[in-house]
């Protein structure tokens, strides 16, 4: 009975690597066989990037001609489709119509931006905190205070409605922080 055992253990040891480089050819064959393409099924919210006349593809990924997506829009998805070779992603927001995956931002955003130039005067007293673009504080970077900075676009957290002015490129005020505005927009 011992011996039944070990020689089928040992059967087993010598066929499972060849049973698995049996299954890897069975996958490559059914993605080839699939196409260069594969689709798969999710349930997301996908928000584009704050840039106008983002392109939209076809199912090919090639570049609709005279389509793009709106600007900071979301979008709920039902399909992501990876290009098995380029390992290109896309999403479908519409039926045959998808969006890179470099140009979107995957769920909902938290902040809302806005164009509005004016120039910003933060308080006195000592430095002022400086944010990201997310509302996030950046440690060891802060503005003097009693200083006033040209803005051209406003950040809004959606869930605290707190303000940020863009004072540089990433670099946010909050309006906490601000005690006056001159030639606001």
């Amino acid at each position: 009975m011992k011996r039944k055992k070990l020689s089928l253990v040992l059967v087993l040891a010598l066929l499972l690597p060849m049973m698995t480089v049996f299954g890897q050819f069975d996958s490559v064959h059914a993605a080839d066989e699939a196409g260069t393409y594969l689709d798969t099924n999710v349930n997301l919210t996908i928000h584009t990037r704050n840039l106008s006349g983002l392109p939209i593809y076809d199912g090919d990924g090639a570049v609709i001609s005279g389509v793009t997506a709106p600007a900071n829009q979301d979008f709920a998805i039902s399909v992501i489709r990876k290009n098995n070779v380029s390992m290109d992603t896309f999403y479908e927001v519409a039926p045959g119509r998808f969006l890179a995956a470099n140009e979107v931002i995957q769920g909902i955003p938290t902040m809302a931006m806005n164009y509005y130039h004016a120039v910003v005067h933060v308080v006195a007293g000592g430095p002022v905190q400086v944010y990201d673009g997310n509302g996030t504080a950046i440690a060891g970077i802060s503005v003097a205070g009693d200083s006033a900075w040209y803005t051209n676009q406003q950040a809004i957290d959606l869930n605290s409605g707190v303000t940020y002015y863009q004072i540089s490129p990433d670099r946010y005020v909050c309006s906490n922080d601000v005690d006056s505005f001159t030639g606001a927009a």
